[in-house]
């Protein structure tokens, strides 16, 4: 018997963080951190595997300050019932 299609396709979760400044380290771990607490929150599992980092894109507000935003996308799947 296979699995109903939603536990077969994963749908993306994503985040996104903007800093005043250059720091990929830095987002990369609040981005994590994010997603696996929205991921947990929404009783889902995420595929680690397919985890991926975009950034930095800078964009200027209106006073002129540039920000560097940084997303973070990964598959994720509800909980498997037993």
């Amino acid at each position: 018997m296979r699995a109903p299609t939603a536990e077969r396709s994963p749908r993306p979760c994503a985040v996104s963080v903007t800093l005043p400044h250059r720091d990929a380290g830095s987002a990369a771990r609040g981005l994590l951190a994010e997603l696996r607490r929205r991921v947990s929150a929404g009783g889902e599992v995420a595929d680690w595997d397919t985890l991926v980092l975009h950034g930095p894109r800078p964009s200027s507000d209106a006073r002129g300050h540039v920000w560097f935003e940084y997303t973070a996308v990964v598959g994720c799947r509800p909980v498997p019932q037993s």
